[in-house]
């Protein structure tokens, strides 16, 4: 992103709002003035500038990772992986494997939970910027919801 222009984060924070992350943002970060091996240049995971992360949940998730555990949840040593921890006992051809967690335990679940939190809490002005990584590849789902249609049942693609 160039750091030339300004963007809805810097604008809010000098009106005096706090604008924070939930989630993610793919931000990329602008080449000029940084090395060109800066690590910040590998991905698109960036924040963007002016905005303060609560929880941020790219491809790593050490806060749900954390919160997983304290629930007692066996999670991968790789943080990405988590998103697409599967029950592989219920696979089938027909049915997709559901996600290895049940649905209030999601990161669906566990995001708006603290952005609800922070929202019910803050007493400055605020604004929540809420990312939530569903539907995304990968895409699995908690039981039930991993087969409430059947693929039969489906329409085809147009």
């Amino acid at each position: 992103m160039d750091i030339r222009f300004s963007n809805w984060a810097l604008e809010l924070r000098r009106i005096g709002y706090d604008p924070v992350l939930f989630g993610y943002t793919h931000t990329s970060m602008d080449p000029r003035g940084v090395e060109p091996e800066h690590p910040g240049l590998r991905n698109d995971e960036g924040l963007l500038p002016g905005i303060r992360p609560i929880i941020d949940m790219g491809t790593l998730c050490p806060d749900w990772r954390a919160y997983l555990l304290e629930k007692g949840y066996e999670v991968p040593e790789i943080d990405g992986a988590t998103y697409s921890m599967r029950q592989p006992e219920e696979f089938s051809a027909f049915t997709p494997s559901p996600l290895a967690i049940s649905p209030e335990h999601t990161d669906t679940h566990f995001l708006v939970d603290r952005a609800l939190t922070h929202i019910l809490d803050s007493q400055e002005p605020w604004c929540v910027h809420l990312s939530l990584r569903a539907p995304h590849p990968p895409w699995v789902a908690p039981s039930p919801y991993h087969a409430l249609y059947s693929p039969d049942d489906l329409p085809e693609p147009v």
